[in-house]
C-alpha cells in the first residue's frame, strides 16, 4: 500500500514542478511510490528486531526497501528463515552512503557509515554476517568503506566489510559448504 500524501507530491503537476525548480528532479520522472509503513516498523511488529544477540544473520535491509518496497525485505527474510537461518533485524540503519559518495561528500557517507557500524559491529563480533539486500550497498560497505572512512574508523569498516553478502551469496555458502 502506498503512503497517500508523500505519493500525492510525486503526481501533481505544482508539486513536480516545485521539486524540479528546488531539487533540480524533471518533472515528467516517475517518482518511486513511499510505502504505508517502513521495514523497520514491520519488523517491529513481526517480531524481527533483536538486540546484538548471537544470530547467523544481521538484514541491511537498504533505503529504498526500508522506504519505498518493504515487501521486498519481508521476502528476504522469508527465505531466509525458510532456509533455518536465525535472521535479525535492527532499528536505525541509515544510507549505505552511496549518495554522498556521488557527490564528493566524504563527511556525510563517514557519518552514515559510522553509525551503521555502531549498529552492526556488535554482531559481526558475535559472528553473524550481514545479508545486504541492495548489491550496491553491498559494494560500498565491503570495498569502499573500508578505503573512505578516516583512519581510527577503518578496522570497525574492515570488519563489518568482511561480514557483508549479499542474499543469494549467503544461502549458496550454507548449502555449497560444510558449517
Amino acid at each position: 500500500a502506498s503512503f497517500g500524501m508523500a505519493n500525492i507530491a510525486n503526481r501533481v503537476r505544482l508539486h513536480r514542478m516545485f521539486l524540479e525548480k528546488l531539487l533540480g528532479i524533471h518533472r515528467d520522472k516517475l517518482l518511486p511510490d513511499f510505502a504505508a509503513t517502513t521495514f523497520e516498523k514491520w519488523a517491529e511488529r513481526a517480531g524481527k528486531i533483536k538486540p546484538a544477540a548471537r544470530s547467523e544473520v544481521v538484514l541491511f535491509q537498504t533505503c529504498y526497501v526500508q522506504n519505498n518496497e518493504p515487501q521486498i525485505g519481508r521476502d528476504t527474510v522469508d527465505v531466509l528463515e525458510r532456509n533455518s537461518v536465525d535472521v535479525s533485524c535492527v532499528r536505525g540503519l541509515q544510507c549505505c552512503g552511496m549518495p554522498a559518495w556521488e557527490h564528493g561528500d566524504l563527511e556525510s557517507l563517514r557519518r552514515q557509515a559510522r553509525a551503521n557500524l555502531d549498529i552492526l559491529l556488535p554482531f559481526v563480533e558475535k559472528g553473524a554476517k550481514i545479508v545486504a539486500i541492495n548489491p550496491t550497498c553491498s559494494m560500498m560497505m565491503r570495498r569502499e568503506h573500508p578505503a573512505l572512512m578516516s583512519p581510527e574508523d577503518r578496522p570497525d569498516a574492515e570488519k563489518v566489510a568482511a561480514a557483508v553478502m549479499d542474499p543469494s551469496e549467503f544461502l549458496w555458502s550454507i548449502r555449497n559448504e560444510p558449517r
